[in-house]
């Protein structure tokens, strides 16, 4: 019994000297891995060149001048927004434009000889009128002509014997009736009115001119006066030119109207979706007759003259080991066995997002453009990254 609880005893202490032995380390030479000389990623064919075009404003589409496939050169109006009030705009501020210029052209030339004779003629009739004025005044102040007076009271005496003479006839006529005395009537009542206008004329002679008389006739001369002094002033103006300070405020009003000219033609401008580089169309998003907004896609354009690879799922990992100029093997789910080289030119300094991680774009210029290429196929590529 003794001796099998020793064999028990010794087989524990193999047993934990077994356990606490430590783990021999692997040496690290064998254990790694080479890296891949190939980096392998997705993509897609685009054009070197290409771009979303959108109108910078909003409006219905009433021309749309493309297709999908049809190519352009830069500068062609793709399609149009509904300009009408743009366009009224522009020849509105234009007419004003083109008025501005006008008058700095005769400001800058001075007065002409028609025009001097008119503000001279000007000046005579506002003298003219001035010395009438001062005339009537010194009349008023002086009281009427004998002369005046006298044919006053001839007209004073006409009057009372034509009243007269229709009134003894009215008189004898009045109680007959009919159409001769409604005539005579008639007359009689204009030879009362004649006689009477005629007798306030002589009274007013001979009482000479009221204060409220010679109050207007002194504001007369004033009036005139003045009128004559701004005709003279004119004139001198005419003469002496404009100053350089009033044509700079004119030179100023022409720049504020270009700029006016400016602003609705950029506005037109807005109107209309113009091709900024030679291309061919890839897609029309919109139909004649729809409401654009503004930055809208509308057409998307690119230059399939050059076509080139850019990746779509490059990991960060991957990423890394990839350089400029490192050479690539493109293929293409379109072109069964057909393998085209290229070299890496652009490297995405920022991750774009992806399904389930980053990715990185890389850019792969193509050696050679297989005619059979279309823009969005997709292609594998291989970068050579152990070169």
């Amino acid at each position: 019994m003794k001796k099998v609880f020793l064999i028990l005893a010794l087989l524990i202490v193999v047993l934990t000297a077994c356990s606490g032995a430590p783990t021999p380390t692997p040496d690290a030479s064998t254990s790694a891995k080479p890296l891949p000389a190939v980096v392998s990623a997705s993509g897609k064919v685009l054009p070197e060149q290409w771009a979303n075009l959108s109108f910078r404003a909003g409006g219905p589409i009433v021309e749309l001048k493309v297709q999908s496939g049809e190519a352009v050169k830069a500068g062609a109006v793709l399609a149009r927004l509904d300009a009408i009030d743009a366009k009224l705009a522009v020849a509105q501020v234009e007419a004003a434009l083109a008025v501005a210029q006008a008058q700095l052209v005769e400001m800058k030339a001075g007065a002409r000889a028609e025009q001097v004779t008119q503000a001279q003629q000007a000046v005579a009739q506002a003298e003219a009128a001035w010395q009438g004025a001062q005339a009537q005044y010194g009349q008023l102040r002086s009281g009427a002509r004998a002369a005046d007076i006298a044919a006053a009271e001839a007209a004073v005496a006409a009057a009372f014997t034509e009243r007269k003479v229709l009134q003894d006839t009215y008189d004898k006529i009045n109680k007959i009736g009919g159409p001769v005395e409604e005539q005579t009537r008639a007359r009689l009542n204009a030879a009362i009115q004649a006689h009477t206008a005629a007798q306030q004329r002589l009274d007013q002679l001979k009482a000479g001119a009221t204060k409220n008389e010679l109050g207007v006739a002194g504001a007369n001369i004033n009036a005139a006066k003045a009128q004559m002094e701004q005709a003279k002033a004119q004139l001198d103006l005419l003469k002496a030119g404009a100053t350089p300070e009033q044509i700079a405020v004119v030179e100023a009003g022409v720049k504020q109207a270009q700029v006016a000219v400016d602003t609705a033609k950029a506005q037109l401008d807005k109107l209309q979706l113009i091709a900024p580089f030679d291309g061919t169309v890839g897609t029309v998003y919109v139909r004649s007759g729809e409401v654009a907004q503004p930055g809208q896609p509308i057409v998307t354009l690119g230059n399939l003259g050059s076509l080139r690879v850019e990746t779509t799922d490059l990991s960060k990992t991957d990423v890394a080991r990839v350089k400029e100029g490192q050479s690539v093997n493109v293929t293409f789910d379109a072109l069964p066995g057909k393998t085209i080289t290229g070299k890496v030119v652009r490297i995405a300094p920022m991750s774009t997002p992806g399904q389930s991680a980053v990715n990185y774009i890389v850019t792969v210029a193509l050696n050679e453009i297989d005619p059979a290429l279309r823009w969005g196929m997709t292609a594998f590529v291989d970068v050579q990254v152990g070169q």
